[in-house]
């Protein structure tokens, strides 16, 4: 019964400590290769939409800050199997652009520019470094490959919302110099990664993690898709992933063009009858002369039929019109809008 009594109490701490390490109130700050794994093991716990044992902010939180711990320990090689990170010392008076591999399998490291030899790699131009020069003649540089899994961390509020939406492969590549602040750069790194052929409703988006909002975002990166690989450019150093997300083809755009077309056309077909109906009542009967409810009703039914017939030739024009044109369509509309809304209210 002892016995029985201490293996309960020990599976309950045994439970209790996981939950806590998913809840980021254990592991903080601890990087040996136990914690990294036990942490790790919460990236298969909380792929559940609403686990309640997880908090993402400290999962995310954990892994933001493993290259700042990676630039001030003596380790500078991480090789696991969710994990491939290293730490390069580089000088700041370098003659060449540098590049290091990023292929998932093996720990970053230096190659040549043969980009058939190494598909998956960064460019680090030599711009960079000599922008750091005025105050330090070496910089560490820290490169980290996370594989985080299918589950919910760093996939932010935006691919929840974007039904469909994923990060490539799961696979997050960080660069950081530490506490060296690196924005805006006037020539930008470039990551290459290397993927299948993909499907024609599915579009890959270059994005980085902003710590600010928690969630991903392109601003400072542009896409350029080639046939097997597609190559991010971003103007700083922080953790960047290719976004996989699902888009409507051309067929099922102008279908859903067509069935808005129709509904529009039939709104505007029953307003016109209604004001026609509003405009012959009030020819005979002499309450619709003297009343103010029915001359609202022909304002508002007046304003919804130029609201939808707006609405309807915007989506039949071109979806890139000129600067100008597209402001003066969005003035017409928003005006429409607003007597429909002020009509509304009067009524």
């Amino acid at each position: 019964m002892k016995n029985s009594n201490n293996i309960s109490k020990q599976w309950r701490r045994e439970t209790e400590q996981r939950r806590n390490v998913c809840l980021g109130l254990i592991n903080a700050g601890q990087y040996e290769d136990f914690y990294l794994e036990n942490t790790a093991n919460c990236f298969t716990k909380c792929s559940e939409s609403r686990n309640e044992s997880c908090d993402l902010e400290n999962l995310q939180r954990y892994w933001l800050k493993f290259e700042y711990h990676l630039l001030e320990s003596p380790t500078s090689i991480v090789n696991m199997s969710f994990l491939k990170a290293a730490v390069q010392n580089i000088s700041t008076h370098i003659s060449e652009d540098l590049f290091f591999s990023l292929t998932p399998s093996q720990v970053p490291g230096l190659v040549t520019e043969d980009e058939h030899e190494h598909p998956d790699r960064v460019r680090l131009p030599r711009s960079l470094f000599e922008s750091l020069q005025e105050n330090r003649s070496e910089v560490l540089l820290a490169i980290t490959i996370l594989d985080v899994g299918p589950g919910n961390l760093f996939k932010g509020p935006q691919l929840s919302l974007e039904g469909g939406s994923r990060v490539l492969n799961n696979r997050l590549v960080g660069l950081s110099l530490g506490s060296i602040p690196v924005r805006r750069l006037a020539e930008p790194l470039e990551i290459t990664f290397s993927h299948q052929h993909l499907p024609t409703n599915m579009a890959l988006s270059c994005v980085f993690w902003d710590e600010t909002k928690g969630d991903w975002s392109s601003m400072g990166c542009s896409t350029e898709l080639r046939a097997k690989r597609t190559i991010c450019r971003c103007d700083h150093l922080t953790f960047f992933a290719l976004l996989l997300k699902p888009i409507l083809d051309q067929a099922t755009v102008q279908s859903l063009v067509r069935i808005s077309q129709a509904g529009c056309g039939a709104s505007m077909i029953f307003l016109a009858f209604t004001i026609v109906l509003y405009a012959a009542l009030r020819c005979y009967w002499q309450r619709f002369k003297s009343e103010d409810a029915p001359k609202i009703h022909v304002a508002l039914s007046l304003s919804l039929f130029l609201l939808n017939l707006t609405f309807f030739f915007n989506m039949g024009h071109s979806p890139q019109p000129s600067g100008a044109t597209c402001q003066a369509r969005a003035a017409v509309f928003h005006y429409f809008l607003l007597c429909t809304f002020t009509w509304m209210g009067l009524e």
